[in-house]
């Protein structure tokens, strides 16, 4: 079929048969309906149209622009929407320009109206379901007129009442009485300032002169009962509390902030938010009781205990089997660390003022023989006799033989006077026989050219002993003749070092 232009590229231009029809020169605009009840309109490259069955579609990317002209919606073209003006659209509906769009403003003209339909109204996020029958009850009221609600839970109004009438209320509904019974018809010794309570009769009113309000400070002369809870900024008592007093907060210039209480446990307690009691004073005394930990914060925080009186004063341990003290002696000035709960009283460790530091009930001991052991038996170890205590603290030397008290370091000393020394002896030796082991000192060997008159032995130890371990003092010759005596002049000590 003979054609005009560019060729279709395919059928004829009897029947495309969903070909495309191309119109321009260079072939990039086109109509084509390959898809079925869809006609698309390419320009430039680029489908821009789009019609289907009663619709006309612009693309993503396309617009139509109609140049401030009149789009013309009815068919006796009285209808339309026209932009002729800058950023403004015209809405005209039957001849007449009826609504107006500008930007962010919805405008409808004199003699227009907008309908929204009950609870289609939406300010804000609040939608608003008044009806208009409702709000129409606000225009016009009448003067001394009141909105309320009526059984039916509609807004509705009720109109003024008559002159010196109440507004009264049967508790469901509102409504204008004439006054009755129980107006107030006297106010009594009335002055500036004076708050009124009801009277002796329903229709009287008292002023109280204990009961004050002067614009900005409520006073109340004498007490007050609150039943609730009573809050405030602040709280600032003028007056001092009393003896009798179970609970109250006081003020003096001297004593400052007064907390007054008695109670059959404690006069004063002070609880934490879980009403577990942090701090007590027990009922009738001076004495604090802190149920936790007591931390002192600051830059040099100090714990002074006493007032420079002649008294004792001390920390007590309060254990469970045994009780301990630190306290200073106000009666020799030396701080203790003792036993109990009375400073002075089973002193452990005692401090002067010239720091010499001494425990007064360290075991210790120190013994001598009462007479001269003479003849000391030759080949066999023989006991030491110490049968004079000198000083025995803890009662733990009897019988020539000490006894450990405590596990400890124990320091033990010994000097033994010799009379009568042997020449034919091989030697002389004294031991220290412990639980555990022996310890023994070689004394001498008396290479003399004769028997000599006396020699003194000594010998020290240091000794690791368990509690209930014995140490025993002994004298060895193991040879000679049996003439050597210990004199009386002999010592032994010992001591718990640590």
């Amino acid at each position: 079929m003979p054609y005009i232009g560019a060729k279709p590229d395919k059928g004829n231009f009897s029947d495309l048969n969903g070909g495309k029809l191309i119109i321009d020169a260079d072939a990039d605009t086109s109509i084509t309906a390959d898809t079925d009840d869809q006609i698309d309109i390419e320009i430039a490259g680029a489908d821009d149209f789009q019609f289907t069955a009663n619709k006309f579609l612009v693309q993503t990317g396309s617009t139509i622009d109609m140049n401030g002209m009149e789009l013309i919606l009815d068919a006796d073209a009285d209808t339309s929407i026209t932009a002729s003006t800058d950023d403004q659209i015209d809405i005209r509906i039957s001849g007449a320009d009826d609504f107006t769009f500008t930007a962010n403003t919805f405008t409808a003209a004199s003699g227009s109206g907008v309908v929204i339909p009950d609870s289609g109204l939406t300010l804000g996020s609040t939608a608003v379901t008044s009806t208009a029958a409702e709000l129409n009850t606000l225009d016009a009221l009448s003067r001394g007129s009141i909105l309320y609600g009526n059984a039916s839970a509609a807004t509705t109004v009720l109109t003024k009442g008559s002159a010196d009438q109440v507004l009264t209320s049967d508790g469901t509904d509102l409504s204008w009485e004439d006054a009755g019974g129980g107006a107030v018809t006297a106010l009594n010794n009335a002055t500036q300032s004076e708050l009124v309570t009801v009277g002796s009769t329903t229709t009287e009113l008292d002023a109280e002169s204990n009961l004050t309000f002067d614009g900005s400070t409520l006073t109340v002369t004498g007490a007050a009962d609150i039943s609730g809870v009573a809050t405030a900024t602040t709280f600032e008592p003028d007056g001092d509390t009393s003896t009798g007093d179970n609970a109250a907060l006081g003020y003096t210039a001297a004593l400052g902030a007064i907390l007054t209480g008695q109670g059959s446990t404690n006069d004063v307690t002070l609880v934490n938010d879980a009403d577990a009691t942090v701090l007590g004073i027990p009922t009738g005394t001076t004495n604090v009781t802190i149920a936790g930990d007591l931390t002192l914060t600051g830059t040099t925080p100090t714990l002074t205990i006493g007032d420079a009186g002649t008294e004792d004063t001390s920390i007590v341990f309060d254990g469970n089997a045994q009780d301990y003290y630190i306290g200073l002696d106000d009666t020799d000035d030396d701080l203790k660390i003792g036993l109990g709960s009375t400073v002075g009283t089973t002193a452990h460790i005692v401090m002067d003022e010239t720091g010499a530091v001494t425990k007064p009930l360290q075991p210790s001991f120190m013994v001598q023989p009462s007479a001269t052991q003479s003849n000391i038996a030759v080949g066999v170890a023989t006991t030491v006799t110490w049968d004079t205590e000198i000083y025995d603290i803890g009662g733990d030397f009897a019988s020539n033989v000490f006894t450990a008290p405590v596990t400890g370091k124990y320091l033990f000393c010994v000097n033994i006077e010799m009379n009568q020394i042997d020449t034919a002896a091989a030697h002389y030796r004294i031991q220290m026989v412990f639980s555990n082991r022996t310890m023994q000192s070689w004394v001498m060997t008396p290479n003399f050219a004769s028997d000599t008159t006396l020699w003194p032995a000594c010998f020290s130890t240091h000794m690791d002993m368990d509690a209930g371990d014995t140490i025993e003092m002994r004298f060895d010759q193991p040879d000679g003749t049996a003439q050597t005596d210990i004199s009386v002049s002999s010592f032994y000590t010992g001591s718990l070092l640590s």
